[in-house]
């Protein structure tokens, strides 16, 4: 049995899943399998896979697409290893990201751990976390930073499979945002081990999940449902969150969830967070 299996969802991505696949195989830990689970692809993701001699490679297709969420959650169940890890089909793992985070578990005897990436977007490279998080490396309970915002990409984490299964697959009815929500319901259940150092080269694509702009504020309404009590806990966390989706609103002319957010803004947010509200608004 391989210690870690590596999940790949890919959706039209026959220009770039080579790569990726690479990524993972060329990790300085070998003792792997690495699963690609193919959301119903119209392009020739099926002819590039199937040309591919990799003895640790599985392929699972279905002719339907039904969504990242759904592709992560037949790959983990397929897995057959005791960690699970997470790649995207157009991003980049840096060779020893399984090594450190497998380390970091290890050291720590934690269930999860995740590390630092690049975000690349538009030619620019940021990294994640930043700085104003204040995330120090080691082990830390992390469910009252992850209120506060969402700092990890589900290709940065590598985690025990019963642990996850325990926390419950992603969340197939989540438009966007589902990396943050697992993370919430991970980091209620366990500690995690933060390698600090960006292992992780994450390229936004203009027709990512994390593109659909218009589903944020349903996916931000769907997470204080599923975790009012929590949100409700720390009311700076919840007018911070109700302020990213009014601005995100009112960058797209849409009023009534600028207006429906904002609302939640001042009633919830402290006199910092309200008068910030005010400047979006005149700046609009």
């Amino acid at each position: 049995m391989p210690l870690i299996s590596v999940v790949i969802p890919t959706y039209n991505r026959s220009s770039t899943i080579v790569a990726s696949i690479e990524s993972v195989r060329d990790q300085s830990f070998k003792d792997i399998e690495i699963i690609v689970v193919d959301d119903g692809s119209t392009d020739n993701t099926e002819s590039v896979i199937s040309g591919l001699d990799i003895p640790e490679l599985r392929y699972i297709r279905y002719s339907e697409s039904r969504g990242a969420n759904a592709a992560r959650n037949i790959g983990i169940q397929a897995a057959l290893g005791e960690y699970i890890a997470f790649q995207d089909s157009d991003d980049i793992w840096h060779s020893e990201k399984l090594e450190k985070q497998l380390h970091a578990c290890r050291h720590f005897d934690a269930k999860v751990s995740f590390c630092a990436f690049h975000r690349i977007k538009y030619g620019n490279k940021s990294v994640v976390p930043k700085p104003g998080y204040n995330i120090q490396a080691g082990y830390h309970n992390m469910h009252a930073a992850l209120l506060r915002g969402s700092f990890i990409s589900c290709v940065t984490l590598l985690i025990n499979k019963a642990a996850l299964l325990q926390a419950g697959s992603f969340d197939e009815e989540l438009p966007r945002l589902q990396d943050w929500e697992l993370c919430l319901r991970l980091s209620k259940l366990y500690v995690f081990a933060f390698v600090d150092e960006p292992l992780v080269e994450v390229v936004f694509s203009p027709d990512s999940i994390t593109a659909g702009r218009t589903t944020y504020a349903e996916a931000a309404e769907m997470i204080l449902t599923k975790h009012e009590l929590d949100f409700l806990s720390d009311r700076v966390a919840y007018a911070m969150l109700c302020m990213n989706v009014a601005a995100d609103a009112l960058l797209k002319h849409n009023y009534s969830d600028f207006v429906r957010f904002s609302w939640r803004v001042l009633y919830y947010g402290d006199l910092n967070i309200a008068r910030s509200m005010l400047i979006l608004y005149r700046r609009r």
